[in-house]
């Protein structure tokens, strides 16, 4: 399939444009995300809602269709980066965010884990290697 044509880069993923992120309310999401973690509201449509953090990243926050196969809660997959995984977490436990891991050493650096509203789990991690 595909035969002996050399495509080059021509047809190769080119980057991750954004992360469908489930929700059950768009405005207490939208309240979360920028209110709360600090992203940028870049546009809002009806039921869904385009965030985007400080350096790189987006996040399209959604309220799922009824039968949809997008769920909330669990991890997300989602990792974030910070220069100060210790300020964050004190920062954002101040704002009442429910972190499930505490600060801790990894194999990548010094991570933490928070959940948004609807029980959706992210990394944060500060880079040692």
């Amino acid at each position: 399939m595909g035969g002996d044509y050399d495509y080059g880069d021509i047809g190769k993923v080119e980057a991750v444009a954004l992360v469908m992120v489930p929700v059950t309310d768009i405005d207490v999401a939208i309240e979360f995300y920028v209110e709360t973690l600090g992203m940028r509201l870049e546009k809002r449509s009806g039921l869904m809602a385009l965030v985007s953090a400080i350096g790189n990243g987006r996040l399209l926050l959604i309220e799922p269709e009824a039968g949809s196969a997008l769920i909330t809660g669990g991890h997300t997959g989602i990792v974030f980066t910070t220069s100060s995984v210790y300020d964050l977490h004190r920062r954002r436990v101040d704002q009442g965010v429910v972190f499930t891991r505490k600060p801790m050493v990894t194999r990548l650096g010094l991570e933490v884990e928070f959940e948004d509203q609807d029980g959706n789990r992210m990394t944060v991690i500060e880079y040692s290697i």
